[in-house]
């Protein structure tokens, strides 16, 4: 039966909420929705509306008071609803304390519309840093949250690491990157690639180093042995993969507006699961730590190898055995080495040159201080 899938947040009733909250164990029978007074988000990838909620009568008090509606159009909610619905359906939620609780989440695969209804944690929780900060250079969170959110993202990858229902692709999610789930997807990829080149090359003309043409040449020529020699292997076996979130800055978490006390965690919240599929867990990793960090701010009191330690030891103290250290830093390598093209898409798709230049500086900056193109060597 094709879902009823909202198409603004005007088709939110009280009726609607009752409705949708009773059925997910957070409205108690007796329980009503009376009244809802709404507040727009400026969201840039989606329309989301906060809901703030009236009830007739006494409710308990851990009952939503506030929600958020996400409406996503054209499938880009596709992989998002079908995150929350496993999440609910395989009873992972008290796994993934990082993942906000949602109450509904529905796609409509002939229109490619969605909605997700989501607690909100707008009024105590914010992005711990934001997205102007991030492109001026001015991309270290603060340095206490730094060892936090990389723990929050490790648990969440532990909790779908080898995850059978992922492995075999099913309740809606890719098996596998839509980049190299399999060797003719990756294929498409590195003609893609070739392509972003060309016309990346073309755009900018003389004003491309030498330097710069090199490693990049060298980068598409090291595709295929990549896919041979790392990527086939895992992905066909599904071994040491997980489930990411796909697009994973840091302005995809929300940290306590409240500095927490010293012998307190802060809940920390990952949030738009619209790129989540399985993966290596290094390409999160890839996203949060060298897209816009430099040199100085990765190699500053060793913060970035730090934080991949920390990020591995949290991976096996939840229980993810078999996965050393050093296939850790491989994998990491690995991911930047696919990563290091995302600014020439960002380019070619028409991202202002102040998003896209950043990112150039620090991933080829990364690229060579790994020493990526040593992989196929």
């Amino acid at each position: 039966m094709t879902p009823q899938i909202l198409r603004s947040a005007e088709d939110v009733t009280p009726a609607w909420l009752t409705e949708t909250l009773r059925a997910a164990g957070a409205l108690p029978e007796g329980g009503r929705v009376s009244a809802v007074a709404m507040r727009a988000n400026d969201a840039f990838n989606s329309s989301v509306t906060h809901l703030a909620l009236s009830y007739d009568g006494p409710v308990p008090a851990d009952t939503p008071q506030e929600v958020l509606l996400k409406l996503n159009a054209e499938e880009n909610g596709e992989l998002e609803v079908a995150f929350y619905q496993a999440v609910r359906a395989l009873g992972l939620q008290p796994r993934l304390p990082m993942v906000v609780p949602s109450y509904t989440a529905a796609y409509d695969k002939a229109s490619g519309d969605s909605h997700i209804l989501l607690n909100d944690v707008s009024a105590t929780h914010t992005a711990p840093i934001s997205r102007q900060a991030l492109l001026s250079g001015d991309s270290v969170p603060d340095e206490g949250l730094l060892a936090p959110l990389v723990e929050a993202l490790a648990h969440l990858h532990a909790a779908w690491w080898e995850h059978p229902q992922l492995a075999a692709g099913n309740r809606g999610l890719r098996r596998v990157r839509w980049w190299y789930g399999n060797a003719e997807e990756h294929r498409q990829l590195m003609a893609r690639r070739e392509r972003e080149w060309a016309s990346f090359q073309g755009a900018l003309g003389d004003a491309l180093s030498d330097n710069l043409r090199a490693l990049y040449t060298g980068a598409l020529a090291a595709l295929p042995r990549l896919w041979e020699r790392y990527l086939a292997p895992r992905i066909t076996a599904f071994r040491n993969l997980t489930l990411t979130n796909g697009d994973c800055y840091f302005t995809q978490f929300l940290c306590p507006q409240a500095r927490p006390t010293h012998d307190e965690s802060p809940a920390i919240y990952l949030v738009d699961f619209q790129a989540a599929s399985g993966n290596f867990g290094a390409y999160d990793l890839a996203y949060l730590l060298p897209t816009f960090w430099t040199p100085e701010q990765r190699l500053a009191g060793e913060r970035e190898s730090g934080l991949l330690r920390h990020y591995h030891q949290t991976l096996l103290a939840s229980g993810v055995a078999d996965y050393t250290w050093e296939q850790l830093l491989e994998d990491y390598r690995l991911m930047v080495a696919y990563m290091v093209f995302d600014p020439l898409w960002d380019q070619v798709s028409g991202a202002d040159e102040s998003y896209w230049r950043p990112k150039l500086r620090c991933l080829t900056a990364n690229y060579q201080d790994l020493r990526c193109a040593e992989l196929t060597t």
